[in-house]
C-alpha cells in the first residue's frame, strides 16, 4: 500500500534531514567537536598517567587554564590545517596524515609554550603523550561518524525495491576507484572478482573478493545481482575479451569502464559506466 513505509524509516529520515541542517555549519560544528576531543584526551591522559587516584588531586591549580590554552592552540592549528573542512564521510588516509601534522605541530607549540612560561607542575608525559591521544581520538571521532553514515546508506540502499546490485569483475587500483563512486551512485556492490591469488579473500573498500572471474556464475555471487561490472582498464583484450565472455554467461547486464587511454586523457571518470553487448 502506498502509505506503508519502511520499518525505521521515520527515524533515519530525521537523522539524515537534522544532518542536512547542520551540513551548512560543517565549519564551525566540526571544530567544536574537534575542540571536546582534545579537553576529552587532555584529562584521559592525566588519568592513563596519574591513575585513578591522583589524576585530578594532583593536577596543579592551575590546570584549567593550561588546558584551555592547549585547546586553543590545537584549535587554531586544525584551522589553520583547513582539517574543519574535511568531509567526515570521506575520511580515509589523506585526513589522517592532515591530522598526524596538525597534532605533531599543535602538540610541539602547546607543549614549547608550557616549558616557557614556567609551569613547571604539569606533568612532561602529559605533554608528551597528549597529542597521540588527540590523534586517536580525532581519528576514531571520524571513522565512527563515517561508518555510521555507510551503514545508514547501505540500510537505505538495500530497503529499495530499485537498488543496483553489481558485481565487480577486477580487484586493481581501478576497481577501488570504481568503489568510491559508485558507491556514491546508490550502487550496491556485493562482491569483487580476480583471478590473481594474492587478492583472495581481500577486502577493498569494504567489499571483499569472493572468487576468481570463474566464479560469476556461482548462485551465491549473483543470485541478487542486477548487473556485472568489469573493471579492467589497464588489461589487454583478450583478457578484457575473457571477462565478458564470462559474464554473460550469467544473462545479467554487462557494464564496463572507459579504456585506460579515456582515463588517462581526463576526458572521462571511471564511474561513467557503458553498457556492452556480449
Amino acid at each position: 500500500m502506498s502509505g506503508e513505509r519502511e520499518p525505521g524509516g521515520d527515524s533515519r529520515g530525521w537523522i539524515e534531514r537534522t544532518l542536512a541542517r547542520l551540513r551548512p555549519h560543517r565549519v564551525p560544528l566540526t571544530l567544536a567537536v574537534d575542540a571536546l576531543v582534545v579537553v576529552a584526551c587532555w584529562n584521559f591522559t592525566y588519568l592513563f598517567r596519574l591513575g585513578f587516584e591522583r589524576w585530578w588531586s594532583a593536577r596543579p591549580a592551575y590546570d584549567l587554564a593550561v588546558m584551555l590554552g592547549v585547546t586553543l592552540v590545537y584549535v587554531g592549528v586544525l584551522g589553520y590545517a583547513n582539517v574543519p573542512r574535511g568531509m567526515w564521510r570521506f575520511s580515509g588516509f589523506a585526513e589522517v596524515k592532515r591530522l598526524l601534522f596538525a597534532c605533531a605541530a599543535a602538540g610541539i607549540m602547546a607543549a614549547a609554550a608550557v616549558l616557557a612560561l614556567g609551569l613547571r607542575e604539569v606533568p612532561r608525559a602529559v605533554l608528551a603523550l597528549h597529542p597521540v591521544m588527540t590523534l586517536m581520538g580525532l581519528c576514531t571521532v571520524r571513522v565512527v561518524y563515517r561508518m555510521f553514515y555507510e551503514q545508514s546508506r547501505a540500510r537505505r540502499r538495500s530497503g529499495s525495491p530499485e537498488s543496483r546490485r553489481a558485481v565487480v569483475m577486477g580487484a586493481g587500483e581501478a576497481a577501488r576507484l570504481l568503489l568510491a563512486g559508485l558507491q556514491d551512485q546508490g550502487w550496491v556492490v556485493l562482491a569483487l572478482l580476480d583471478d590473481d591469488p594474492a587478492k583472495q579473500g581481500a577486502r577493498i573498500g569494504g567489499v571483499s573478493v569472493a572468487g576468481t572471474f570463474e566464479d560469476v556464475t556461482r548462485p551465491d555471487i549473483v543470485d541478487t545481482a542486477t548487473h556485472i561490472i568489469t573493471a579492467m582498464p589497464g588489461s589487454t583484450l583478450a583478457q578484457r575479451r575473457r571477462a565478458i565472455e564470462l559474464a554473460s554467461a550469467t544473462h545479467l547486464p554487462v557494464l564496463t569502464v572507459p579504456s585506460i587511454g579515456e582515463l588517462r586523457d581526463g576526458g572521462t571518470r571511471i564511474e561513467r559506466l557503458r553498457a556492452i553487448e556480449p
